[in-house]
Parts: structure tokens; sequence; C-alpha cells
């Protein structure tokens, strides 16, 4: 999650095709983080924020790579999440 986090602001930019390789090595392992992400329990963190962090953080990389329908879906999965109803950045992200 750290890695798409890092990436959004230089994904338009002088280094932004390092940045679009370094995540196309990562997109899998960024799939399991946001299943995982999205499969927390309530008790533990709040799965429907770190599903939705990562989801936003990558939506220009969903775009530009063709992905778009793949980053809609993992939006929509985590905004599916029980604790999806919360009002926090993460929510407004991912309506967006």
């Amino acid at each position: 999650m750290n890695l798409a986090e890092q990436a959004r602001p230089h994904l338009a930019g002088a280094n932004q095709a390092d940045w679009y390789a370094a995540l196309d090595a990562e997109r899998e392992n960024m799939l399991a983080a946001h299943t995982h992400a999205v499969s927390l329990d309530n008790s533990v963190d709040n799965g429907a924020a770190l599903g939705l962090n990562l989801a936003w953080s990558l939506k220009p990389y969903w775009i530009t790579r063709g992905y778009l329908g793949l980053g809609l879906q993992l939006t929509l999965e985590a905004l599916s999440h029980p604790r999806a109803g919360e009002r926090n950045l993460a929510r407004c992200r991912g309506r967006l």
C-alpha cells in the first residue's frame, strides 16, 4: 500500500515512467493487498479505508494502463465493506 501512496504524486512528471514500471511490477501484490484489506474484520483495521485508499492512490495508474474497469471493481468492493459507511476521507475519495 505504501508504494501506491508514494507513487500517486509522481504519476505525472519527469519520472513517471519509472513509477509506472514499479507499479506494473507490483500489480499482483497490490491486488493481493486490496483483497486482504477488504476482507478485514470490523474489529481489526478499517478494511474499507485501506481498500479505498489503495484504489484512489492508483486511480491514475488504472486509467493510464487501461485498467479502469479493474479500478472500478476494487473501489466498489471497498465501498461494499461494512465500514464503508463511515464518513472519512477514504470514503469521499472512493465516491469520486
